[in-house]
Parts: structure tokens; sequence; C-alpha cells
């Protein structure tokens, strides 16, 4: 039988959802695109609006990046709660006339009383830059090079900049402007300072057609596995019980685990009784859900306070009548 008059309104297609206009794994209103000739990823700001790694909120981390040619603003950002709401960091040549002409300037976005100049950096010249934040102190390092430094080097760095001004409670972490390539996030979720959990390496490389591999992954039972941001586990009913953030490593092209945003509990009906949201800095919390037969009717925190109620209809099985 012919299905007629059926319209779509849209169609993912994943093989084209990663263009290089825009990689599903960052979310960005900027224009940022990863210049297919130089596989670079080229953020240019627009009211200050940031480019952040899409669905990774983080408190204490460290962002590690690459700058070639680094002759320009290059500005990791950082709490974001929106694309108008961030923290962020300028790299830029110094601007006071009475500096010497090799110095540079480095000021915190929103720290305004904040700046110094560092050793000499020359312009045009490739750098490797860190961005830590401990829980109470933001610092910047860099080193000019090709070769990313190893942890010694790093930890042998003077500062570049730091600040406690910060009104650090976590957020989305990226970019607001600049050229960057070959970014690694880690994060430190135990609190001891070790940055254990590594989030996400981007090496942003464009296969000859250019489109960035984050091909999807399924089980065999088609349960979707991995999305190119999140990998998802099910248990033996096909439900949906936990998510983790994951990426693609880009050296063994093996997909790998980082931090879980998401634990879910069912009951013997298979209902969602629980689901947690986890390392996700300001949005941590856990969700009970009570029901009257399939229809939710009340939602409660982890502290067992009530946050919704849904009243039903009798008429239909999924009429919802009223929520607050």
């Amino acid at each position: 039988m012919a299905i007629q008059n059926v319209q779509f309104d849209s169609i993912i297609d994943y093989t084209a959802y990663n263009r290089k206009s825009l990689t599903d794994r960052w979310m960005t209103v900027s224009g940022a695109h990863i210049n297919a000739s130089s596989d670079r990823f080229e953020i240019a700001s627009v009211v200050q609006s940031g480019t952040f790694l899409r669905d990774l909120r983080v408190n204490r981390f460290r962002m590690t990046f690459f700058a070639p040619g680094w002759n320009n603003y290059v500005a990791p950002a950082f709490h974001g709660k929106d694309f108008d709401t961030l923290d962020y960091v300028v790299i830029r040549p110094y601007i006071n006339q009475t500096a010497t002409a090799s110095g540079r300037h480095v000021v915190g976005g929103n720290d305004t009383s904040a700046s110094g100049t560092t050793s000499p950096l020359s312009a045009g010249s490739d750098f490797w830059f860190r961005l830590e934040f401990d829980g109470t102190t933001l610092t910047l390092k860099g080193k000019q090079g090709t070769s990313a430094p190893d942890e010694s080097t790093w930890s042998s760095l003077g500062t570049l900049y730091s600040s406690t001004d910060f009104d650090f409670d976590g957020g989305y972490i990226g970019f607001l402007t600049g050229t960057v390539d070959t970014i690694t996030i880690e994060t430190d979720r135990d609190n001891n300072g070790s940055y254990e959990t590594v989030e996400h390496i981007d090496h942003l490389t464009l296969d000859g057609s250019g489109f960035a591999d984050s091909e999807p992954t399924h089980d065999p039972a088609g349960n979707l596995t991995y999305d190119g941001v999140h990998a998802f586990t099910y248990d033996a009913w096909n439900r949906l019980v936990k998510v983790t953030k994951a990426y693609r490593d880009p050296s063994s092209g093996n997909v790998t685990l980082g931090s879980v945003v998401n634990e879910i509990e069912h009951d013997g009906l298979g209902r969602r009784i629980v689901k947690q949201v986890k390392n996700s800095a300001d949005l941590d919390c856990t969700y009970k859900y009570y029901h009257d037969g399939q229809r939710v009717i009340e939602e409660r925190n982890g502290s067992d306070q009530v946050i919704k109620q849904h009243v039903w209809g009798a008429l239909y099985i999924d009429e919802l009548v009223q929520t607050g």
C-alpha cells in the first residue's frame, strides 16, 4: 500500500550531520568551523557568543590546546551557562605601546581588574596553552613549539596568568574566539588535583569530503550505543540505564568513555523510577518518579521534596490535564 500526502519536516543524515560548518560535538552560534585545508578549528566571536563542547558541564577542569601561528586573539571560555553567559581569558598581543613589542598581554574576560605581562612570546609562532581551575584558582600556562609538552614540562612552566576572582559553579567549556587545534579536556571529578578523567580529545581532522568522523554505533539489538557525543548502556530488556560522556580517540579510533552523566533505574513494570544527573556541575540532581499505572503523577528530588506534580484526565491514557 502506498503512503501518500506525508511530509517529513526534517531528516537527520548522520553522514552529513558533522560537516565542517557544524560539528555536532561542539555547540556554536559563532560561525565556528573546521578549516578543511588545515584541520584547524576557527572560531569567530559574535557578541561574546562562545563555542562549547556539547553536553559537558565542568567545574574543576584542565584544557590543553594548540594555537598554531599564534599572532592574534585566542580566548578559551568556561563557566558557560548558555551562549551569552560565560567567562573567558583572552590571550592577545600586548596593546600598551610603551611596552616592549615582543611582550604579550593576558587579561581575564570577566575579571577586568586582572592583567599581566608575560615573558616575551613571539608573534606568529606555534604555542601550546593550558588553562586549569583547581577549585580555587584559575591558571594559564604556555609554551612555544609544535610538540605537545609532557606533564613534567607543564609542571615546570611559570604561570602566565592567574585569578581567584571568577564565580565558579561550573558550566560549559570551549572557546570564545581564535584558531586552535588538538584540544584535550580533563576533569578532576574526585577533587584530588589529579585530573584523572579525560572527557574529550579532538584533533579536528576532516576526511577528503570535509566530514568530521563521529560515526554512530549500535549494539546487536539495534540500540544506539554512541552518537558522537555520548555512549549509551542498556539492560537486558533494552532499557537505557546509563549515559556517559564519550569521544572517539583520534589515535586508535576507539570510542573512549569519560564521566557518567546520567544513570536511570526502572521497576519491575518497566517504569523509570529514578534518574540521576551526575558530573554535570550545577545541573547535578536526583529525580524520583511516582506513578499511577503507567502515568507519572509526581516527581521529587534527592531530598524527597516534591518538585512537580501531574494531573491526568480520565478519558485517554495520555490526557495530561495539568502540570505544576
